[in-house]
């Protein structure tokens, strides 16, 4: 259970998917989400895996509100072994809550504090809180989101680490595109919703203190008109070119054009960063933030990339300069990358352990 699905985008989506079509196979899946912002509940079939998307006629601080989906979920979870919900999503907790007290094999998976939402954290803390303690296993991408959660760590004794894994297709992709390479200028990419947490407007600030490096912006976003004006002010229009939403096909033509990835996530709302597995798949370098999240475990500083302090334009810049001078060093941080991908972040790896989990639960509570 999930806010939305594909073709809707974003990290929790592309897991939710990766799990419900790894797992079809060998068990019965079904998903429930909302629509998003569509008075109208439909259900259908995306490459074999059943999808139910509740009418969502309003939407608050991005959370779909849906009457439809209180009561399918009181119906569902009543019918199922495992109830599966990925957070932050505010509406599966009041679901759970309205259903009953049924304990039934709730596994949660946790994918990032709420951060800038305060205020309505002072109201749904306690409801957060009486979800998790329901939770017979909390999944945590990496172990860092443990430690530095506000509220995860008084649970940690029923969280489990199952890293995410990088998607088959992005691995079959990197072998059929091929990079494009030029002494200059430096071809840094940047891929993601172009929203607050990003850190977009640090990276062109940083951006404009270089020469010699262009930047590619794949992402839409409410923040795409402010930063568009920003690269005007800036007078980058020549070096930041904003290419949009796009397919994979063309994404993947991207990672293997580029020299550099960059990640500038200014707050923990990046628990992870994804799209870092992607462009290290490609045997890019990365340049991400000293988050205290799992973004610098992904990618390890002087090692598959470099990481800089969040929301430090001069830290950006030098990292950027850097990548320029030391083009040895830039390749052999890819190579780096692409090895730790392919040992330590198989989507093979990550089904398997969700498997197991399910299987593990399912035993016990019938034990009893």
């Amino acid at each position: 259970m999930n806010k939305l699905y594909a073709p809707a985008t974003g990290g929790i989506e592309t897991v939710v998917r990766q799990i419900s079509e790894g797992l079809k196979d060998v068990m019965q899946i079904k998903v429930l989400v909302c629509q998003d912002k569509i008075n109208q509940t439909i259900e259908e079939c995306i490459f074999g895996v059943n999808v139910r998307r509740c009418a969502s006629r309003w939407k608050v601080n991005s959370m779909p509100l849906s009457l439809q989906f209180l009561r399918d979920y009181k119906k569902l979870s009543k019918q199922v072994d495992i109830v599966q919900v990925h957070m932050p999503f505010p509406l599966a907790d009041l679901a759970y809550l309205l259903a009953g007290k049924s304990k039934k094999n709730l596994v949660i998976w946790w994918h990032s504090d709420i951060v800038r939402q305060k205020r309505w954290m002072l109201f749904y803390r306690p409801l957060c809180s009486f979800f998790l303690k329901q939770a017979q296993a909390i999944i945590v991408a990496t172990k860092e989101q443990i430690d530095n959660s506000d509220i995860l760590w008084k649970y940690k004794d029923r969280c489990i680490v199952i890293p995410y894994g990088i998607k088959k297709e992005v691995l079959y992709a990197t072998k059929s595109y091929k990079e494009e390479r030029n002494a200059h200028p430096l071809r840094v990419l940047f891929v993601g919703r172009l929203v607050y947490y990003k850190g977009c407007e640090i990276l062109l600030e940083a951006l404009a203190k270089t020469k010699e490096i262009i930047l590619t912006i794949v992402g839409e976003g409410p923040l795409k008109a402010s930063l568009q004006k920003q690269t005007k002010r800036l007078h980058l229009e020549n070096r930041v070119f904003f290419l949009g939403q796009m397919e994979d096909e063309r994404l993947f033509q991207e990672y293997a054009s580029c020299d550099v990835f960059v990640l500038p996530s200014v707050v923990k709302s990046e628990a992870f960063g994804l799209v870092q597995l992607e462009a290290m798949a490609f045997g890019k370098p990365v340049i991400n933030t000293s988050l205290q999240s799992g973004v610098p475990y992904v990618s390890l500083d002087g090692k598959t990339g470099l990481t800089v302090p969040p929301q430090n334009t001069v830290a950006l810049t030098k990292a950027l300069n850097w990548m320029k001078n030391h083009p040895q060093q830039r390749l052999a941080m890819g190579r780096e990358a692409k090895r730790r991908i392919e040992t330590k972040f198989r989507e093979e790896e990550m089904l398997y352990r969700i498997k197991k989990l399910y299987e593990e639960i399912t035993i016990r509570n019938n034990k009893r």
